[in-house]
């Protein structure tokens, strides 16, 4: 199969021609029925629970565009597995939005998707549509259309709050930096960083004093050995084929500013409270870069060493960081029926 046209499949002989948006659909079906059809497989599970009920009772103050889907799912008198399969269906649409015109190895994407991005895909379901609605607007940055790209923002927004971060980054994600501008940022957040106990809870405060307490709870996020190693690994690819890049079409631009921003965040702004949550938007747009980078390698044999070095190296991050504790006790709703 030619992973440029998708046209053609052949088994055993025989040749099947699909269309592209249904062979994708048909790839991706066994992962959104394996994450919609989850039942109670963590504590988040429990939590959209108390917040179907309390939607339904006016007395949730959750995003709007999540608190519609709750109520509208009630109205239908639908059970609350109905809100996962609405929110995945809404997640995989946006996916194949994004795939198939922008990435030139959709099961590579999918790979790196599952397993490098396994507590956002699997567990929240709101911040996973967020994420996916900016993604697939990264487009319109491309195509210079402000106003439509802040309005797939806003729309992204009544999923998951922190989508807001992305409204300043149409002005950011398109420009060709040098690299020593990478390093003032990173010099910038990091020297931010020593004084980060004084001001932030200073500022909140003065203007949000109910988040205080907030602050203290995520202002920082241990920094995984493996998870850095897999990063830098991403980041020696990036820079093997970053002349490549400037050949290639614009969105490519904006995925690896975004992975570039991710990496600075990673490293000098552990700081910043909840920026595992907010690094999603910067750090999930590999899942299409990478799969472009090494699509450009003309030596089949390194082009196959590399991706092999990639998967691989994904499903060891995934074993070690998660080490089976949400997937191996995975429960379908069938398991409830029964």
């Amino acid at each position: 199969m030619k992973q440029q046209t998708l046209g053609t499949i052949s088994i055993f002989g025989y040749e099947f021609r699909f269309k592209r948006e249904f062979f994708i659909a048909i790839v991706a079906l066994p992962m959104f029925l394996l994450l919609a059809l989850q039942y109670a497989v963590n504590s988040d599970y429990d939590n959209y629970i108390k917040i179907f009920y309390q939607v339904q009772l006016g007395e949730s103050n959750i995003e709007i565009g999540y608190r519609l889907i709750n109520k509208m799912t009630a109205m239908l008198n639908l059970d609350f597995q109905w809100i996962y399969i609405i929110m995945y269906g809404i997640s995989f649409v946006l996916l194949v939005k994004c795939l198939l015109p922008y990435s030139e190895d959709i099961f590579l994407s999918l790979i790196l998707l599952f397993f490098c991005f396994f507590e956002i895909v699997f567990i929240q379901i709101r911040q996973l549509a967020a994420v996916l609605i900016c993604m697939s607007a990264f487009h319109l940055i491309a195509e210079k259309k402000m106003w439509r790209y802040f309005l797939a923002v806003l729309i992204a927004c009544s999923f998951h709050k922190s989508a807001v971060i992305m409204l300043p980054m149409y002005f950011f994600l398109t420009y060709d930096f040098k690299f020593t501008y990478y390093l003032m940022i990173g010099g910038a957040l990091f020297g931010l960083g020593f004084f980060s106990n004084r001001w932030i809870p200073f500022l909140l405060g003065k203007f949000i004093p109910e988040r205080v307490g907030w602050f203290q709870m995520y202002k920082s996020n241990p920094i995984s050995k493996w998870q850095s190693l897999f990063i830098l690994l991403m980041l020696v690819i990036v820079i093997l084929y970053y002349d490549q890049i400037k050949e290639m079409h614009a969105f490519n631009r904006i995925l690896l500013n975004a992975f570039l921003l991710r990496i600075i965040i990673y490293l000098c702004g552990n700081w910043i409270p909840e920026n595992r949550r907010f690094g999603f938007y910067f750090y999930l747009p590999i899942t299409i870069l990478i799969p472009n980078l090494l699509a450009r390698e003309k030596n089949k044999y390194l082009k196959s060493l590399l991706s092999f070095i990639v998967c691989a190296s994904v499903f060891v991050v995934f074993w070690l960081q998660y080490g089976g504790r949400e997937w191996m006790n995975y429960k379908s709703i069938f398991s409830r029926i029964g």
